[in-house]
């Protein structure tokens, strides 16, 4: 399991960078990482490719326990 950062992913999204069909199952999206792409939409068509290209990797949702430990 590997966690993809932001940065990666809006790469991925503008065509900037290929992620193989292989590697897409063992990269993993948090939904910090969701969220911060999403607010960055400027309107419907980017919103509705955003939502496609997040949907094609595993989704690991953060929730209270997983944020007091990374807080530490």
């Amino acid at each position: 399991m590997i966690f993809v950062y932001t940065c990666i992913i809006i790469d991925y999204i503008n065509g900037k960078l290929e992620i193989y069909e292989s590697k897409k199952p063992t990269l993993y999206l948090n939904s910090i990482v969701e969220n911060e792409i999403l607010m960055g939409v400027k309107n419907k068509r980017d919103l509705a490719t955003s939502n496609k290209k997040i949907s094609e990797f595993p989704m690991f949702n953060i929730d209270q326990d997983i944020m007091d430990i990374y807080r530490k």
